[in-house]
C-alpha cells in the first residue's frame, strides 16, 4: 500500500517592496497538493494597512510573521520559506521560535550568520555588488528623524532587468462592474504596466466607450461579449489572470466556465461570485434579499415589461456613488465616475434562466477573493457569505477600503 505523503504547513515570507501576492503561483501549487499555506504581508507591504513611515525598526516590519509564529500550537512545526530580504525575517523567526520550525528554506535570500550582527550579510552585499546594479531604484532617508530609516522603492528598470528578466510577465484582464467601464481601472492599469505586465482593461457592451446602446443589450451573454471575444482570441498556450470587480465577478464566472484552460487564476475583487449549485442569478438574488433596498439610495431602476426580453436597467445616482461606492476614495475619482458612468443592469431576469456554471469547468479554476472591509456597496458581511457559500483557494483582506479600492490604486 502506497504511503500517504504528509501534509505540511508552509509559511511564505516575501522580499522587499513585495507582498504575499508574489507567492500566488507557489501558493496555488502547494494548496492544490493539500498543504496548508500562510502567505503573509509584512508590515507596510502588500495590502497591510500600516504606512511605511510608521515602520522604523526591523522588528516592527517583521511583526506579522512573529504574530503568526506565536499563534502556532505548541506541537506544530512549520516550513518557513523566505525570498530575498525575507531571509532575514526568517532568521529572526528561527531565533525566536526554533522549536516551531521544521526546516527553513532560503530562496535566493539573504542568510545571516551567527558570528556577526544581522546587518553584516546586507553590508557585504552592498560592498560586493556595485551600486549601479540598483539601476533606477529610489532611496531616501530623513536624517532628522528620531530613528532614520533608508527607504527603498524598486524602479521599473530594476524590476525588469534585475529581478524579473527571465520571468514570464503576466497578462491581466480587468473586468469592471455595473455602470462603469475600463476607465475605472486606470490606476491599477498604470501600476501593472509599470511593472512590465500586459493589461487588457476592456469595456463590456454598452459600457465605457463601447458604441453599443444599452437598449440593444438584452442578455448577459451580449453584455459579456467583449470579454468572451478577448478570451477566444488568446493563443492556445496562454493563461491569463482574470480580475473582476463588483458585478464583473459574474462575467468572470462566465469566462471561466467557457475557457477554464485559459485562466491561470481568477480574482474576485469585492465581486459577486456565483456558485455551481444554483443558477447564476442566485448570488444576485441573495444580495437583494440580504441587503436592504434602501442601500441603493438614489439609484434609478427601470423595466419595460412589454419588451420581448425584459431587462431591469440600473443607473447609479450621485448619492449612491458618494455614500456607498466612493465613500473613502479620492474626490477626483468620484467626479470621474459621475462623468463617465452609463446605464447598466444586473441582468437578473436573464441569468435566472441560464444553466448553472459547471463544477468541472468553472469550479476547476483557482479563485482568490479580496475582501474590502469598508465596502458599503457590497457590504463585508455579504462578501463573507459568498466565500462561505463557495469557498475559494485564497482570501485576502484590504482593511479600510471602500467598494472602489480599484480607484484608490
Amino acid at each position: 500500500m502506497e504511503k500517504k505523503s504528509r501534509k505540511q504547513h508552509f509559511i511564505l515570507v516575501h522580499g522587499a517592496c513585495h507582498g504575499a501576492w508574489s507567492w500566488y503561483k507557489l501558493t496555488t501549487l502547494l494548496t492544490s497538493a493539500g498543504h496548508r499555506v500562510t502567505a503573509l504581508d509584512l508590515s507596510a507591504s502588500g495590502v497591510d494597512p500600516i504606512r511605511f513611515q510608521d515602520v522604523h525598526t526591523f522588528v516592527k516590519y517583521s511583526q506579522p510573521l512573529m504574530d503568526v509564529m506565536a499563534s502556532l500550537p505548541p506541537e506544530e512545526k512549520v516550513i518557513l520559506v523566505g525570498h530575498s530580504l525575507g531571509g532575514v525575517n526568517l532568521a529572526l523567526a528561527m531565533d525566536s521560535f526554533p522549536e516551531k520550525v521544521l526546516v527553513a528554506v532560503f530562496l535566493t535570500a539573504f542568510m545571516p550568520d551567527s558570528s556577526s550582527p544581522p546587518s553584516h550579510v546586507l553590508n557585504m552585499y552592498l560592498k560586493r555588488v556595485p551600486s549601479e546594479n540598483f539601476v533606477d531604484t529610489q532611496f531616501s532617508c530623513d536624517p532628522a528623524a528620531e530613528n532614520p530609516v533608508t527607504s527603498m522603492f524598486f524602479g521599473p528598470k530594476f524590476l525588469s532587468e534585475k529581478l524579473y528578466q527571465l520571468s514570464p510577465l503576466e497578462h491581466f484582464i480587468l473586468v469592471h462592474g455595473a455602470c462603469h467601464g475600463a476607465w475605472s481601472w486606470y490606476k491599477l492599469t498604470t501600476l501593472l504596466t509599470s511593472a512590465g505586465h500586459r493589461v487588457t482593461a476592456l469595456d463590456l457592451s454598452a459600457s465605457g466607450v463601447d458604441p453599443i446602446r444599452f437598449q440593444d443589450v438584452d442578455t448577459f451573454a451580449k453584455y459579456s461579449q467583449p470579454l468572451m471575444d478577448v478570451m477566444a482570441s488568446l493563443p492556445p498556450e496562454e493563461k491569463v489572470i482574470l480580475v473582476g470587480h463588483s458585478l464583473g465577478g459574474v462575467n468572470l464566472a462566465l469566462a471561466m466556465d467557457s475557457f477554464p484552460e485559459k485562466v491561470l487564476v481568477a480574482v474576485f475583487l469585492t465581486a459577486f461570485m456565483p456558485d455551481s449549485s444554483f443558477p447564476p442569478s442566485h448570488v444576485l438574488n441573495m444580495y437583494l434579499k440580504r441587503v436592504p433596498s434602501e442601500n441603493f439610495v438614489d439609484t434609478q431602476f427601470s423595466c419595460d415589461p412589454a419588451s420581448e426580453n425584459p431587462v431591469t436597467s440600473m443607473f447609479f445616482g450621485p448619492k449612491f456613488l458618494s455614500e456607498k461606492l466612493y465613500r473613502l476614495s479620492p474626490l477626483e475619482d468620484l467626479t470621474l465616475a459621475k462623468t463617465l458612468i452609463r446605464i447598466s443592469s444586473m441582468f437578473v431576469e436573464d441569468l435566472s434562466k441560464a444553466p448553472n456554471f459547471s463544477a468541472k469547468r468553472y469550479g476547476s479554476v483557482s479563485r482568490v477573493f479580496i475582501v474590502c472591509t469598508e465596502d458599503q456597496g457590497i457590504p463585508e458581511h455579504f462578501q463573507l457569505w459568498m466565500i462561505d457559500n463557495y469557498p475559494v483557494n485564497e482570501v485576502k483582506v484590504i482593511k479600510g477600503s471602500d467598494h472602489m479600492t480599484i480607484a484608490v490604486g
